[in-house]
């Protein structure tokens, strides 16, 4: 009996930090999306890819293989796979351009791993 509340209180608990964690990350995306102007200097974990009007991609150096497709994309958040990573994607449009940011999640998506540390 005792394991099974353990237990209980545990995921109850992973179930907490994750969705306070994903908060964290969209707030961040938000915010980079929000003031992003070119793909020249991403905030450290990040990635960015512009679309313009006229089909043109920039992406940021070392952007993982997804982004330039992820231009294309409907407006929103999403999670993305790709090359044994995984990415909290924000898509906007902003001033006639598709603004697509990424961050690598953290493993688990633990608040207190090393993306946090390093951001």
């Amino acid at each position: 009996m005792l394991a099974a509340v353990l237990l209980l209180v545990g995921v109850v608990l992973l179930s907490v930090d994750t969705r306070i964690g994903n908060r964290q990350i969209d707030a961040q995306l938000a915010q980079v999306a929000a003031q992003v102007d070119d793909v020249d200097d991403p905030p450290p974990g990040m990635a960015i890819g512009i679309a313009t009007a006229a089909g043109h991609v920039a992406l940021s150096a070392h952007a993982p293989a997804p982004t330039a497709e992820l231009t294309t994309s409907p407006p929103g958040y999403s999670t993305v796979r790709s090359g044994g990573g995984e990415y909290r994607v924000l898509v906007v449009e902003r001033s006639g351009r598709r603004i697509a940011v990424l961050v690598d999640k953290p493993r688990g998506n633990r608040v207190g791993s090393v993306f946090w540390k390093r951001c």
